[in-house]
């Protein structure tokens, strides 16, 4: 099959035939997890009462 294209960020159409799509995040920053410092909050608004933990801060890879 062809490559997927969810991973097609911030490009919504090219007319260059020979255009590539760049799928390497080779230079993403990424930070030890014992230096970064993260934020985490419960929050209630606009969520139909229902309460959600929020972490803000965080730099890297989510998976």
């Amino acid at each position: 099959m062809g490559k997927s294209k969810k991973n097609r960020v911030n490009v919504v159409y090219s007319t260059n035939p020979n255009f590539d799509f760049d799928d390497h995040y080779d230079n993403e920053l990424t930070i030890p997890f014992t230096d970064q410092k993260l934020y985490v909050s419960i929050d209630r608004k606009n969520r139909g009462g229902k309460s959600v933990t929020l972490v803000e801060g965080f730099i890297g890879n989510d998976g």
